[in-house]
Formats: structure tokens, sequence, C-alpha cells
């Protein structure tokens, strides 16, 4: 979870940075609170976990919170991850200042992720703009998991007049708006039959399930890199235990320094598992991200087993249904495949496009 020594302290040399610690949720949610009418899939304690994954900066001047990470591959750069607060020219102003005090410590570009829609045009006026002709995020996705635009289903069309599996306690939606997630979640149900599983669901408790989600997070990598070489394994798995890590450092902190487990407030976490195994079988990860709207930010599921993710992901649709949600976003896409397949498995969606910002040192 920790980058290269001499890039951190590189980082907190300079003045107002400084590291993310569990009590900075309060700080974070003052600042998410502004967007409370939005559904940006950035504004959340866990979209900023799995962005900062590698380490976790932030910075904070004049109402306004610039969160700061490295980049994965390139030691020059620094990532700043949608920077928030409540009033879109001092957010600007604050990017560049920052930015050019960076360059004097050597760095050679600065990427922002998520800016939102309220501060793009004033960020390119302060010197940002759109990647130059060759260059990008890496050599795969030019935007990252922002290549493709966010994904927003619309969650009330999905489940009008939906039933219940008797067998399974599964949703399972009717009408032409959930045709084709129907005929993925009937798919898993006939193959739970064959096998005779007893699917369930239930709140991940670290202290009893983090090594068998742990295991299942590696099985989904190993399948994931068969089909896909390319991709980075420790990637794939860090950028999904860090959640589970998250809850981890969050039980550890507020046990070692007394605070009330009121305080505890995480994403939501769910495994499905089979109650005559007691094998794992899935994890879902969700949190508010406004008034209206969830963020997805993960649906692992074991690959032996078909449509298991669709369940997943069907699973937290109805629990953000039934807590009041309206949208769920889902995120960006690094491939023009993966937005394409949401198409297809939802009718009701929105889109919001979010390509990186950039300003090179000069």
């Amino acid at each position: 979870m920790r980058d290269e020594p001499e890039k951190i302290i590189e980082l907190l040399s300079v003045k107002g940075i400084r590291e993310v610690s569990p009590l900075d949720r309060s700080l974070y949610t003052r600042y998410f609170n502004i967007y409370e009418n939005e559904i940006d899939y950035g504004n959340s304690w866990s979209y900023y976990r799995q962005a900062a994954r590698r380490i976790w900066l932030c910075y904070e001047k004049n109402n306004t919170l610039i969160t700061i990470t490295s980049h994965p591959t390139c030691k020059d750069t620094v990532v700043l991850i949608r920077p928030i607060g409540s009033n879109p020219q001092t957010i600007s102003n604050s990017c560049a200042t920052l930015s050019k005090t960076l360059f004097k410590k050597g760095f050679k570009r600065v990427i922002i992720k998520k800016a939102s829609e309220h501060i793009r045009a004033i960020l390119r006026m302060r010197g940002f703009s759109s990647y130059r002709r060759m260059d990008g995020w890496d050599e795969k996705y030019r935007h990252d998991d922002d290549t493709y635009d966010e994904f927003i289903v619309q969650i009330n069309p999905l489940f009008t007049g939906y039933t219940i599996d008797n067998n399974y306690r599964i949703p399972v939606p009717r009408g032409s708006s959930g045709a084709q997630i129907r005929r993925k979640i009937n798919k898993f149900i006939n193959h739970a039959a064959e096998r005779e599983l007893s699917v369930r669901f239930k709140r991940y408790k670290p202290d009893k399930d983090r090594e068998d989600v742990s295991s299942l997070i590696r099985k989904w990598a190993d399948r994931r890199i068969a089909r896909y070489p390319s991709e980075c394994r420790k990637e794939l798995v860090d950028s999904h235990e860090c959640f589970l890590n998250d809850v981890d450092q969050f039980n550890r902190f507020y046990d070692t320094h007394g605070l009330s487990k009121k305080k505890r407030k995480m994403g939501s976490a769910y495994i499905m598992y089979d109650t005559q195994s007691r094998k794992v079988l899935g994890l879902s990860f969700s949190d508010k991200i406004s008034t209206s709207a969830v963020g997805i930010y993960a649906e692992i599921g074991d690959p032996e087993i078909p449509s298991c993710s669709e369940l997943l992901l069907l699973f937290a649709l109805e629990r953000a249904l039934k807590s009041g949600f309206q949208y769920a976003n889902l995120g960006g896409a690094e491939t023009e495949g993966l937005f394409s397949f949401r198409k297809r498995r939802f009718v009701n969606y929105l889109t919001q496009h979010l390509p990186h910002l950039v300003m090179y040192c000069r």
C-alpha cells in the first residue's frame, strides 16, 4: 500500500501536504456534502481509498481539499484526485499553484483524475489541458478507467414489478428493461440448482472473512490475467483488497484510540456464500456518493460460477433501491468492450465523460 520512500519524502516536503488517516473521514465528508446533488463516482471515501491506494496524501487550503497520490509507473508524475471545495475558481487556482510547486520539486507532470464538470473549463484556463499527442496514463489506456464514460444505472425502472426467487431469495427483474440481466440471473439460478448451492448474502467481517475473500480476489485476478495477459495482477488484486484493508485499518485505529463504534461508517461490504460449504462466492462493495446515488466499487464473483458478478451487482442495486437511492454509478471503463457490455445489460442509464486533465512542466 506504500509507495517508494523517496517519492513520499519529496511530496511531504511541500508545505501543507500530509498523510491521510482514518480520522480524516469527517473532513472528507464535510467536502462531500457540498456535492449532495451530484452523481459523480468520485464523491466518496471509498473512491479515494481505491484511487490513492499506493499513497494517500492531502492538501487543504482556502476551503479546498486536494487529494494527492503517485502514478503507478511514472516516478516524475503526481496525480491529483478529484479536487473538491465550495468555489470552482479557488479549487482551480489551488491546483495550478500546487502543480507549479511540485514542478520545483522535480516532478514533470501533474494529472488530475475525476475533475468535476464545474471546474474543468477553469482548470484549462489555469494551464491544464488534454494529454499531448502520444501521451496518456499508460500505453494501454489513455485515461485509465476514465477512457470511456462513467455509467450510471437508473435503478427504479429495473426493479418495476420485480420478483424474488423463492429458493435463492434473489431479485429477478421483469419487463423489457430487465431482460438482459434477467437472462444472466436465470443462468446463475440454473447453475446453482445443478450444483445444489444454497446462496446467501451477509455483511463482510474482517476477522472471519478476510482470508477467504482475499483468496477469491486472487482467483478472480488469475482468471482475468489468463484472458488479458497484458493486465497487471498486482494492480488487479490491490485495487480490490484496498477496501478490505480500509475496513481492517479503521477497526484497528478506532480500537487503539478507544473511539466509538458508531463512527466506523465505511462503505457497504457484503459477501455472497454457499450456506452448506461456507465457501465465499463473491464480494460486493458500494458507498454513498450523494443523497440520490451510490457508487459501486467492487463486484467480484467466483469465475467458475456463471453470471456471478451480475448477481452481485443486482444485489447491490436492490440494496440501494431499498435505501432510497435512484442511481448507481458503476464508474468509467478502460475499454470500449466493458462500456458496451454495460449498455447491453441496462436499458435505462446516464453517462458522464470525465477524461484526465494534465499540466506539464515547462
